[in-house]
């Protein structure tokens, strides 16, 4: 006696839109967790001028079957802010001592810390909680 399976058809169909849904989700979720990481690191980025605080941008994207979220800085000088313990707490003082100039205006930031993008990446805990709760199938 043979079994004749029907419906599988509907089956595919169904799957593939959770499958879709799912993805979506996922999108939705590395947007919304790599919004919160530019956000929370803009407000501690040093800046004067605001240069380098609007250079923050997100880009999401898929590499490999994965969806990627970066957060970054264009600013030529981002990395050299990042990485100096002194940023945003010199009070216009080298470290010798001497008045860093001030010519045309722009100056030293008097705001913020260096490591201003790592920082908010280290609260793990909740940037995947923000993930998981765009991932929950409704």
């Amino acid at each position: 006696m043979a079994v004749r399976v029907t419906g599988m058809d509907k089956v595919a169909r169904n799957l593939a839109r959770e499958l879709d849904q799912i993805k979506a989700n996922s999108v939705s979720g590395i947007t919304k967790a790599t919004l919160y990481v530019k956000a929370e690191s803009q407000k501690i980025t040093p800046h004067r001028t605001g240069n380098l605080m609007n250079s923050a941008y997100i880009r999401i994207h898929q590499k490999f079957r994965k969806v990627v979220g970066e957060v970054g800085y264009n600013a030529l000088y981002a990395v050299f802010v990042h990485e100096n313990p002194r940023a945003g707490q010199t009070g216009g003082l080298s470290p010798s001592g001497k008045k860093y100039s001030d010519k045309g205006g722009i100056g030293w930031a008097r705001t913020g810390q260096w490591k201003f993008l790592e920082t908010p990446l280290k609260n793990t805990r909740l940037i995947l909680s923000i993930i998981a709760n765009s991932m929950r199938i409704r």
